[in-house]
């Protein structure tokens, strides 16, 4: 599927990213992957509510691919890694809040790079203030847990954060829903 993404002005198998939960994401990745050549397909993980609506681009042009698996931002690369694989995506363009894109990159050096998939970070602009050293570090050994023994502790991570507003568990149409028959 990635053959045809062939561009000298993307990088060969570039994808986006989502890590989803909030609107401003959703959008940008609807306008960078519109602007790109040729236009990319966009992998979000567990959008937030509303989500299809503001996607439905991408699903109506058969770029979209989601999946409501993931609990937490571990379990966002955990439960996406193995989809962008079997699309043959190398590169992602990572799409997360600023505020997030820290946290999000240490975990991303970790799990995408020991899938040998590169990333850049494409950080959307967002009120909030910085998250605490003590997330990333909690997040980047569970990272290094999971590229040791491919658990990313998701049960745990569900029983210890409150649940968040999350889209609908069905693809919207035309889009391609991934992992939701999978649980580890």
């Amino acid at each position: 599927a990635c053959e045809a993404m062939s561009s000298s002005l993307v990088p060969l198998c570039t994808a986006i990213l989502v890590l989803g939960g909030e609107p401003e994401r959703d959008v940008f990745a609807v306008r960078i992957s519109q602007e790109s050549l040729p236009p990319l397909h966009v992998f979000v993980s567990s959008p937030g509510a509303g989500a299809t609506e503001r996607l439905r681009p991408l699903a109506d042009a058969g770029r979209l691919h989601l999946s409501w698996t993931a609990v937490d931002t571990v379990t966002n690369f955990s439960t996406m890694i193995p989809a962008l694989l079997e699309f043959g995506v190398a590169h992602v363009w990572l799409v997360t809040s600023d505020y997030h894109m820290p946290r999000a990159e240490a975990v991303a050096r970790i799990m995408l790079g020991g899938s040998r998939i590169s990333f850049e970070p494409r950080p959307v602009a967002a009120e909030h203030g910085a998250e605490s050293w003590h997330r990333v570090c909690r997040d980047v050994l569970r990272a290094w847990l999971w590229r040791f023994t491919g658990w990313d502790l998701r049960w745990l991570a569900r029983r210890l954060t409150a649940p968040a507003l999350r889209g609908s568990p069905t693809a919207s149409d035309g889009a391609v829903a991934i992992g939701m028959e999978h649980e580890a």
